[in-house]
């Protein structure tokens, strides 16, 4: 299986458009598997983040700050 990676935008019409030169690349029975990652918003990823570190840190006991003064 090979791997090719572009950007594009979805249009108006949900149609994703290929660029040109990867259909040189493709025959008419192609057979593919599409994944789709979308860009997440610079405040979502704050939020992730901050809720990854709130959870990690409930899991810390207190019990376990005698190994932060080594």
């Amino acid at each position: 299986m090979k791997a090719l990676e572009f950007s594009t935008v979805i249009d108006t019409t949900r149609q994703i458009e290929i660029p040109q030169n990867y259909w040189n690349l493709l025959s008419k029975q192609s057979k593919v598997r599409i994944i789709i990652l979308i860009d997440e918003p610079e405040k979502e990823a704050e939020d992730w983040d901050k809720l990854t570190a709130q959870q990690f840190l409930e899991g810390y006991a207190a019990e376990d700050a005698m190994y932060d003064k080594l």
